[in-house]
């Protein structure tokens, strides 16, 4: 074989090595976006069949259910913010307490 022939395998080889190598990374992020995706949150679907009734305990209960839910959720959802203008007085009482040993 000739210099230009070995060149062209090499290339071929090594081209082929990177493109299965990025099969694979991308096979193993899609398994792994799959396994630690968080899971949908699932939409009350409820009819106004449903909620009719006749004595009412039902669409007590369910109304109950509903509330719960709602109240979950929104402490779930609840975001903590940092405090403005919040001063660093954890280092000057750290610094007190190391001076003081």
């Amino acid at each position: 074989m000739d210099i230009y022939t070995e060149g062209a395998a090499v290339l071929i080889i090594g081209m082929g090595v990177v493109f299965v190598t990025l099969a694979v990374l991308a096979t193993f992020t899609g398994l792994l976006e799959r396994v630690f995706r968080p899971r949908e949150e699932r939409v009350l679907d409820v009819s106004h069949e449903d909620l009719h009734d006749d004595s009412g305990h039902e669409l007590h209960d369910l109304a109950m259910v509903a509330v719960a839910l709602h109240l979950s959720n929104r402490q779930r959802q609840q975001v903590y913010t940092p405090l403005a203008g919040v001063s660093e007085q954890w280092k000057l009482v750290g610094r007190f307490k190391s001076l003081r040993r």
